[in-house]
């Protein structure tokens, strides 16, 4: 049975979504946290569909972040299935890339991304980022990270 998540993070590396985690338990979060590792089961677990077709009906997350490269499906193509569902289309989208390339900002951008994050280099500062831009858009959607029990 799938949980209901406060931030889905769609992230195919293991090393990186444990980064995040520990980030987000390291800053005392209470938000719950649902990694995916691609893209495809993404899809499925917010438009219920597929091996999550039975599950019940839940509140989308208050921030996606989704790699842009994750298996099965980039993730221009997800950002346009979220975007073009009733029940996800103003759910933040922050897009997360080893990409500089202007090209995908910009494709990104008109798919309705809220965000679109370079991936830092150094594998430390990952989990720091995120968590900053993670907690930025729970804020101005609503409660959620750093906020008072």
């Amino acid at each position: 049975m799938a949980q209901a998540a406060d931030i889905l993070l769609v992230e195919p590396s293991v090393a990186d979504a444990d980064r995040v985690r520990r980030a987000l338990k390291q800053q005392h979060a209470r938000d719950s946290v649902l990694v995916l590792g691609d893209s495809g089961e993404a899809v499925e677990y917010l438009l219920r569909s597929g091996r999550y077709a039975n599950q019940p009906v839940a509140l989308p997350p208050k921030v996606i972040l989704l790699d842009l490269w994750t298996p099965f499906a980039d993730g221009c193509d997800v950002l346009r299935r979220i975007r073009t569902n009733a029940a996800t289309h103003a759910t933040p989208v922050v897009v997360l890339s080893t990409s500089p390339n202007d090209w995908d900002v910009l494709r990104c951008y008109q798919l309705g991304a809220s965000s679109y994050l370079a991936k830092p280099a150094q594998p430390e500062q990952l989990a720091k980022v995120i968590y900053e831009v993670a907690r930025y858009w729970m804020a101005t959607g609503g409660p959620g990270l750093g906020t008072a029990p």
